[in-house]
């Protein structure tokens, strides 16, 4: 279980990352990754990971910070399978940006 990584009280701050993989290979398998704040999973730069069989939980519906359940980006490589992305929904102002159960940049 990877749970509460986040600011005491949900801000829109944009940190908070269950993981977060950054020039190295990683491989992210069978883990429960809720109560994040910004993202479940996050793979950038020349970062490379295999995400498979997770559970991602965003908090559903809020108007505080728009999550990503698994983000890849930045040059980074990934294989993304077989995970089940849930509750990244941000109902907030638009030109805030938007959430995203899986995200590839």
């Amino acid at each position: 279980l990877i749970t509460d990584i986040r600011n005491t009280t949900p801000s829109g701050v944009q940190t908070g990352f269950g993981v977060l993989v950054d020039a190295a290979d990683a491989v992210v398998r069978n883990n429960d990754i809720r109560n994040y704040q910004k993202a479940g999973v996050v793979v950038f730069g020349p970062g490379s990971a295999t995400i498979r069989n997770n559970t991602i939980q965003g908090d559903g519906p809020t108007a505080v910070i728009a999550q990503l359940g698994i983000q890849v980006s930045d040059g980074a490589d990934a294989v993304v399978a077989g995970n089940r992305v849930s509750d990244n929904d941000y109902t907030g102002p638009e030109e805030n940006g938007e959430a995203a159960g899986i995200v590839l940049f």
